[in-house]
C-alpha cells in the first residue's frame, strides 16, 4: 500500500473594518471654549473646554502658548478642566487647550486670566464697596467654610479651613482703595 498524503488548506477569514473616506470622518472640534476670568490674588480659576472627535481625545493646556504640567498652581493640565489655584501675578496670561483626536488637533480660543490684588473680589481692578459686599456675604463668625465657591477668593488670609472671618476683614481694610482707584497687589504685605 501506498501512503496517501492529504493536504488540508485552512480557510482564513479576514474581517475588514470599513472606514469612511477621510473627508467624512469627524474632525476634532472645540464645541465649548474656555472663558476669560478675573480673580483675586491667591484666588482660584477653573477653565474648561468641550471637544468632539474620533477616538480618545488627548488634552494639553497651555499658558501663553507653552505647555503646562500638573504641579505648583496647576492641576488638570491633561484633562478637559484646568484648575489654577492660589494664583499669583505670574499666573496671569492667556490660557488655551490643544485637543488631539484621531483626525488631528484642534485649538481652543484663548481665555485671559487676570489676577488682581487681595480684596479685588470682583476682578475689576479696584477694591471698593462692591468687593466689600461680596466679602460680607461670605463672612462667618465660626471656622466653617462658606458653601458658595466664590467665597474661596474672600479667604484673604488663606486659612486652611477656608472660613472668612475678622482676619480677612482686616486684610481687606488694608487693601481698600475705593471705586476706580487701582488696587495694590502688595497691599496685604
Amino acid at each position: 500500500g501506498g501512503v496517501h498524503a492529504r493536504v488540508v488548506s485552512a480557510v482564513a477569514q479576514v474581517g475588514l473594518v470599513a472606514l469612511p473616506p477621510e473627508g467624512q470622518r469627524a474632525a476634532t472640534a472645540i464645541s465649548g471654549h474656555p472663558q476669560p476670568q478675573a480673580i483675586a490674588l491667591n484666588g482660584t480659576a477653573v477653565f474648561t473646554v468641550t471637544a468632539t472627535g474620533e477616538g480618545p481625545l488627548v488634552y494639553q493646556w497651555q499658558r501663553n502658548g507653552s505647555d503646562l504640567a500638573d504641579g505648583g498652581h496647576y492641576s488638570g493640565t491633561a484633562t478637559a478642566t484646568l484648575t489654577v489655584s492660589n494664583a499669583g501675578g505670574s499666573d496671569a496670561g492667556s490660557y488655551r487647550c490643544v485637543v488631539t483626536g484621531g483626525c488631528g488637533p484642534a485649538i481652543s480660543n484663548a481665555a485671559a486670566l487676570t489676577v488682581g490684588a487681595p480684596g479685588d473680589l470682583d476682578g475689576d481692578g479696584d477694591v471698593d464697596l462692591d468687593d466689600f459686599g461680596l466679602l460680607q456675604a461670605c463672612m462667618d463668625a465660626t471656622t466653617i467654610r462658606p458653601a458658595d465657591p466664590r467665597c474661596a477668593d474672600a479667604n484673604l488670609d488663606k486659612d486652611p479651613f477656608g472660613a472668612v472671618t475678622q482676619a480677612d476683614l482686616a486684610i481687606f481694610r488694608k487693601c481698600l482703595t475705593g471705586a476706580e482707584k487701582p488696587a495694590d497687589p502688595a497691599c496685604a504685605n
